[in-house]
């Protein structure tokens, strides 16, 4: 149940999302960014678990900000190389094939549109390995 209950909502999201999709090597340096303003990312890799990571100051020593944690704040495995910036990018400096999944920001400024849908449209980016 909890299953499709998550991909309900990836759904949903996925309908109301700018969709990109962003293929990498493994091994390459990516760059997700999606604007200013945005400290915090989200990613969901296997439709049950939300994993997160922030951008913090350099006094914060939080789980978050040194990389993705669950809904606990509890480090994820495997762990990934990856931080957010101060301009809010969300950078691999070496991606791995288990950093393969779908992100997005909660902090994200909704853009401004025609249809009345467009003022909640955010950024989705699936981000995959390129075989």
């Amino acid at each position: 149940m909890l299953r499709t209950q998550y991909l309900l909502a990836f759904l949903i999201y996925y309908v109301l999302a700018e969709t990109r999709i962003q293929k990498a090597e493994v091994g390459q340096r990516v760059v997700l960014d999606i604007g200013q303003y945005v400290s915090r990312w989200r990613r969901v890799r296997d439709y049950e678990t939300d994993e997160f990571i922030r951008h913090c100051s350099e006094f914060e020593t939080e789980e978050s900000c040194q990389g993705f944690v669950n809904d606990d704040g509890e480090p994820v495995e495997p762990p990934s190389n990856a931080y957010v910036d101060e301009n809010g990018r969300l950078i691999f400096h070496s991606f791995l094939e288990t950093d393969a999944g779908f992100y997005m920001s909660p902090d994200e400024k909704a853009v401004e549109g025609f249809f009345p849908l467009d003022k909640n449209r955010k950024t989705f980016i699936s981000l995959e390995v390129m075989k």
